[in-house]
């Protein structure tokens, strides 16, 4: 399980806990930006290949582009 804040192209689209083993899908034009505290707990897929997070920015965001 895993608290996270999507947004897509700057508009949130999910804020919540997503249980384990769950998916969710969203779609952005241009880049996607996250907020969790347990980025670990978390396996991406991007563009139909894993996705690892890289180091968050200053303010705790994950950009995704």
């Amino acid at each position: 399980e895993a608290w996270i804040s999507l947004k897509a192209d700057g508009l949130l689209l999910f804020e919540g806990r997503v249980p384990q083993g769950a998916r969710q899908e969203w779609k952005a034009k241009k880049s996607f930006s996250l907020r969790t505290p347990q980025p670990q707990n978390l396996d991406m897929t991007l563009d139909a290949a894993s996705y690892r997070l890289s180091s968050p920015q200053a303010g705790g965001e994950y950009k995704i582009e």
